[in-house]
């Protein structure tokens, strides 16, 4: 998928990965319910324990939802997922970004409610309303977790258990004992403030997202560049730890850095790992920590394709599991 609008972020409530799992438990969901229904019809169990048993099937199958997520995740990273599974995501995807929004949402659950609660007739509440009910709940769960879903190509992975493919600009990059899982790779202090500078200059992207693992002893600064073009000019993403400074994203051109618009409502604690992501999709640049929106900023003085990177600030960092997606 080479390009995505913006408003993909806005309204497209599941990853496709969720979305195949749900196709999977919903007849699972579907035929134990029928099963648990049955049971009551014919009086072998009362009402208050049919209801307990449908709130554990309820969240048993989002757990296997979520499980599927993962497990697709992980063979996308290792690059097991084969072509076919890139162009399926990408017709779910864009199918559900124009079927599924909030306000239809709302609209659906309305009429499930109607017909939970008003119509007495048990083929539609087994076989049309359960579904569709468990429908909408994973729905709004994705709404409310997803922010940072937009899919894409996968581009690279780096688990950094060798540091080979980068263009190493300045400091000493090491292997380190600590990592998700180890090894990771550690951006070690030294002189000045820009330490160590790693710049991926064989890869250009323009619409994507960059994330990792990142882990920031005292007063460390990580940074996440994109875009780097052959002025050198660049945005970039920063997770900052110092006590009077904030995550921020920044803009670089022949005069230095400048800070586009900084998060001045969170204070990041050290020694501890955070999972960073930067979603640039034309003019519009979102950064994420740990899956949750921080910064959203319009700009639109370098909208090209571009080389990235990433270099520490002032501490020691280690980063893990970079992942890099074309949009």
């Amino acid at each position: 998928m080479n390009s995505k609008n913006d408003s993909n972020l806005k309204v497209f409530p599941w990853t496709s990965n969720q979305f195949i799992g749900s196709l999977l438990a919903l007849p699972i969901v579907s035929s134990v319910y029928y099963w648990i229904d049955y049971l009551y019809f014919n009086g072998k169990i009362d009402e208050a324990s049919k209801y307990t048993y449908v709130l554990v099937v309820i969240a048993c199958a989002i757990i296997f939802i979520y499980a599927v997520n993962f497990l697709f995740q992980k063979l996308k990273y290792l690059g097991i997922v084969s072509k076919v599974f890139d162009i399926f995501s990408t017709l779910i995807s864009s199918l559900l970004t124009i079927i599924l929004n909030p306000t239809l949402l709302l609209v659906v659950a309305g009429i499930l409610i109607f017909l939970l609660t008003v119509v007495d007739v048990r083929t539609i509440r087994i076989y049309i309303a359960l579904p569709l009910s468990f429908f909408v709940l994973i729905s709004f769960i994705g709404i409310r977790n997803q922010r940072s879903s937009a899919s894409g190509k996968l581009v690279m992975f780096d688990d950094f258990n060798k540091i080979e493919g980068w263009a190493n600009t300045t400091g000493a990059p090491i292997r380190s004992d600590t990592g998700k899982p180890a090894p990771g790779l550690l951006l070690p202090k030294g002189g000045g403030r820009t330490n160590t500078f790693m710049l991926k200059n064989t890869l250009r992207i323009k619409n994507g997202s960059i994330e990792c693992d990142v882990y920031l002893r005292e007063n460390a600064i990580f940074n996440l560049v994109f875009r780097v073009n052959s002025h050198l000019e660049a945005y970039m993403a920063r997770l900052d730890t110092r006590a009077d400074d904030f995550d921020s994203i920044l803009f670089k051109d022949k005069s230095g850095w400048s800070i586009i618009k900084e998060n001045s409502k969170t204070k990041r604690s050290t020694r501890r790992w955070y999972a960073m992501k930067v979603v640039f999709l034309n003019k519009s640049i979102s950064l994420f920590i740990d899956n949750e929106l921080v910064l959203k900023v319009s700009d639109d003085r370098l909208v090209e394709s571009g080389n990235f990177g990433f270099f520490n600030e002032c501490g020691d960092v280690i980063i893990d599991n970079f992942v890099v997606h074309e949009y």
